[in-house]
């Protein structure tokens, strides 16, 4: 029987993970995110869940895919078996994710640094923007987060000396226990792993740890429950001769292939350019919310500092944390700046705030001043309360217009455009119509019609030919960001006779263009645009681009 002493932390725990629970269900907001990668889950899971295999649902031949690990869309697949649908029923499934997430991260802290710094950790998280905004999307970062900590809490049990391993008989009950949490440990990590690619670093700091540790058969153990998935996983990909997300790291743009890879020289530069830009920006909104850039930078650089100072104090006395998390941060740091976010450090926050703290509690007991580090805590935590009452206040107003007609509120134009387009032509395209597009996967999510992303080259004869290639008569422009207008944008200038509009909200907005038969043959009429802007003037698709009797007009009044 548990004693009271035993279940206080877990009650502190599951209070600190209900508070978030209702901070994050009273921000939710009810529309897709706008990034594809939930739309993205949503198809992967339908494949599973109908028993077509990891495929991607999205793309015209419905390739196997070979990006995501299928733990999230199994997970979404599971929970469309039991009647939860999307969006809403994901958010509100992940919204869980978050909220035990903060519940581990206070268990490992109380054990990584005692009781006060727990508190203080868990106080932060519950309420900090960043992280309440993290857990009301339906993406995989919240259960990656979760499993992460709750490998990290499980590592973190006191174990009994190495000498225990090698006693003959029974094993006694404190090395049964370890062994235990020794095994959940084990299944979480492969939880996190299969979740996200980026818990290989988990994989590697758990095991190094374990070695260090000379915990054989902890490591045994761990490498019998995570390798199979691993390997299964790396042969799947070799043979499917899909890069996964390692073979974008090495461009100098993802998004402008034709720079090439980047060298020794340029890595470091990006690592450099990372880290500016997460002190300065991603750290401090992750932890308090959007601020200025110099209050920001303030605070960023200090939580930067702290958490650096105190991971060298702690590494004298490593734990699996603190083998993990430089592994990760590393990861981060070369992944390209253009996909760098706070979403990415979501997992590794409750450590670095463990290690923050350390150099304050330190401070305080020099300076005799115990109330100083739940002081810093408090700080913080306050200057996160503004930010999150706009935060709710914000996803009323969003709840209050989401309806059957109105699916997208609070999202930008941009891309409000983008996906009522989309919603427009559902239905109105002849069947087994595709289409290339900036997000496809939106795109599908919300059409219903089959996608595959542009080209990235201002190329026409290479747009049409990955046109005919994808089996896509159809071609999204849009400005939901640069790219759409750096490739697509050219195309349309050079060779304007081999596109009709099916659908246009107006100028610089979204629009439809069907590939007129022949497209390929056409001449270029203009030159390779620079900078520069063009009027260009389109025709109007015909009945023979549409469904029968479903044609929409290409441009509204006006």
């Amino acid at each position: 029987m548990i004693g009271a002493a035993a279940a206080r932390p877990w009650a502190v725990a599951l209070a600190f993970a209900l508070a978030h629970l209702a901070i994050v269900l009273a921000a939710l907001i009810p529309t897709l995110h706008s990034g594809g990668d939930g739309a993205s889950y949503l198809a992967l899971a339908q494949s599973l869940r109908d028993g077509g295999g990891y495929r991607e649902l999205w793309d015209p031949a419905m390739r196997p895919h070979t990006q995501y690990p299928p733990g999230f869309p199994l997970l979404l697949a599971a929970a469309m078996s039991v009647g939860i649908k999307p969006w809403v029923g994901f958010k509100v499934l992940v919204a869980f994710f978050s909220a035990a997430a903060v519940g581990f991260s206070f268990l490992w802290a109380r054990r990584a640094a005692g009781m006060r710094a727990a508190l203080g950790v868990a106080g932060i998280l519950a309420i900090s923007p960043g992280v309440v905004d993290q857990g009301r999307w339906e993406l995989s970062d919240a259960p990656f987060w979760a499993m992460t900590m709750l490998a990290l809490w499980a590592f973190a049990c006191p174990a009994p000396p190495p000498s225990a391993e090698k006693t003959g008989g029974e094993p006694r009950a404190p090395d049964r226990r370890w062994m235990a949490m020794a095994a959940l440990a084990a299944a979480a990590t492969l939880a996190a792993y299969m979740t996200r690619a980026a818990g290989l670093p988990l994989v590697v700091g758990a095991a190094a740890w374990l070695a260090w540790r000379r915990r054989w058969t902890a490591l045994a153990l761990l490498t019998a429950i995570v390798a199979p998935f691993g390997v299964w996983w790396a042969l799947r990909g070799r043979a499917l001769n899909a890069p996964g997300y390692a073979g974008f790291l090495w461009y100098v743009d993802p998004y402008r292939p034709a720079l090439g890879r980047v060298d020794a020289a340029g890595l470091l530069e990006r690592m450099w350019a990372n880290v500016s830009i997460y002190a300065s920006s991603h750290l401090p909104s992750l932890v308090i919310g959007w601020i200025d850039g110099r209050r920001a930078l303030v605070l960023g650089a200090a939580l930067v500092l702290l958490a650096l100072s105190g991971w060298v104090m702690r590494v004298r006395r490593p734990g699996a944390a603190e083998f993990w998390l430089p592994l990760y941060m590393g990861l981060v740091l070369i992944w390209p700046r253009e996909w760098a976010g706070e979403r990415f450090l979501l997992p590794a926050l409750p450590v670095l705030l463990v290690c923050a703290a350390e150099p304050v509690r330190w401070a305080a007991a020099r300076m005799r001043a115990p109330w100083l580090a739940g002081a810093a805590a408090a700080l913080i935590m306050l200057l996160s309360v503004p930010t999150l009452r706009l935060e709710v206040v914000d996803a009323r107003r969003c709840q209050a217009a989401y309806s059957p007609s109105f699916t997208h509120p609070c999202l930008s134009p941009e891309y409000t455009d983008y996906l009522d387009i989309a919603l427009e032509v559902r239905g109105r395209l002849p069947a087994g119509s595709a289409v290339l597009a900036r997000k496809p996967t939106l795109f599908w999510a919300e059409s219903g019609y089959r996608s595959r992303v542009f080209p990235f080259s201002a190329n026409p004869d290479t747009l049409i030919a990955a046109a005919r290639a994808a089996g896509a008569r159809y071609v999204m422009l849009d400005q939901m960001d640069n790219v759409s207008m750096l490739y697509v944008g050219p195309v349309l200038i050079q060779r304007p006779q081999a596109f009709c509009v099916m659908r246009a909200l107006g100028p610089a907005r979204a629009t439809l263009l069907a590939i007129v038969p022949g497209a390929e043959r056409m001449p270029n009429l203009r030159s390779r645009p620079g900078d520069e802007q063009a009027e260009v003037g389109f025709r109007a698709c015909g009945p023979a681009y549409w469904a029968r009797g479903r044609a929409l007009p290409p441009a509204p009044p006006g």
